[in-house]
């Protein structure tokens, strides 16, 4: 939407101020989140902290285990990975039972142990 339109539905409806200030922080963290992730020099600790951030767990859990719908060579991609690491990865996580691994699907069942291992360096 060009600039010029945006101000003007905005001096139409002050209200909508708030919505889109919320919007557009949300948008800041989530996406300095990513650059910050994309940044971690160790493929294992970046590769989880992508993996937690598709499934919307980087910083909080969720009410219910939540389902990332990728191939493990998207995931890979995702992570700056090739693919056969980034599936030991995942074979490592499903092993001790932080993740579930399915057809184009990962599950992550435990977003704070794989927090703890992003955060810790471990």
């Amino acid at each position: 939407m060009p600039q010029a339109r945006l101000q003007a539905l905005l001096a139409a409806e002050p209200a909508w101020w708030r919505p889109i200030g919320m919007l557009a922080t949300e948008l800041a963290f989530r996406y300095g989140g990513a650059t910050g992730d994309l940044l971690i020099r160790d493929g294992r600790r970046r590769a989880l902290a992508v993996l937690l951030r598709l499934a919307g767990s980087r910083h909080r859990d969720r009410a219910a285990p939540p389902t990332i719908h990728i191939s493990q060579s998207e995931f890979a991609a995702a992570a700056n990975l090739s693919r056969h690491p980034a599936g030991e990865i995942l074979r490592e996580m499903a092993g001790q039972g932080l993740v579930g691994l399915g057809y184009g699907q990962i599950i992550v069942h435990d977003a704070a142990a794989l927090r703890a291992l992003v955060d810790d360096g471990a």
